[in-house]
């Protein structure tokens, strides 16, 4: 069993490979036909799967794109105890292991809410507050950082996901709407999710 796991592993790693290159592809591909501009880039980074190949696609591509510094930016939710904790610490680890990898800076950037305590006081929704927090926070780091870019690490999957979800919020076009690429979030500031076209199955390899 051993040699035949052993034999089998020249044309795994060779796949993984091949997979690694399709995403950087696919990421390279979205920035430049978005005109992503040279300059700081904050890539929003939960610890998930996602937005991990992500920001590992997006350190590699650094010289190419001009992305400098390269800010990963990680709010911890407070919503899973040790696991938030976890997720934490691990994007920490994931930034310092970056910032060694060729040229290019990587900065850290971390900020702590209780999301639960933060919808009770606003009185809403738990994912709506969360969501209205993330992106408040990371528009406040790009400001900060002069950058006119937020990375998010939203794949093919969210974006079937969440074409299924919405017609139950409501009738008309505007339910059926999906992920939208790119969009404003401030003066001089999109998001874009640059792995919209890469399956979550592909992003995770």
């Amino acid at each position: 069993m051993v040699m035949d796991r052993m034999s089998e592993c020249p044309q795994s790693l060779a796949e993984d490979s091949l997979r690694a290159a399709r995403l950087m592809g696919n990421v390279e591909s979205s920035c430049r036909r978005l005109g992503v501009e040279f300059g700081p880039m904050v890539v929003a980074v939960s610890g998930g799967p996602d937005s991990v190949a992500l920001a590992r696609a997006l350190k590699k591509l650094q010289a190419s794109l001009g992305s400098e510094p390269l800010i990963l930016a990680h709010l911890n939710h407070q919503l899973r105890g040790e696991e938030s904790d976890g997720d934490e610490l691990f994007v920490s680890e994931l930034a310092t292991a970056l910032g060694k990898l060729g040229d290019g800076q990587v900065r850290l950037a971390i900020h702590r809410v209780d999301m639960r305590s933060e919808a009770l006081r606003m009185k809403d929704n738990l994912e709506k507050v969360a969501r209205q927090v993330r992106y408040g926070w990371l528009a406040e780091i790009a400001q900060e950082a002069g950058a006119r870019w937020i990375a998010t690490g939203h794949t093919a999957n969210d974006q079937a996901e969440t074409i299924l979800h919405r017609p139950l919020r409501g009738p008309g076009l505007k339910g059926l709407r999906g992920i939208a690429e790119n969009r404003p979030l401030a003066q001089g500031l999109r998001v874009f999710r640059r792995m919209l076209y890469v399956t979550r199955a592909a992003a995770s390899k």
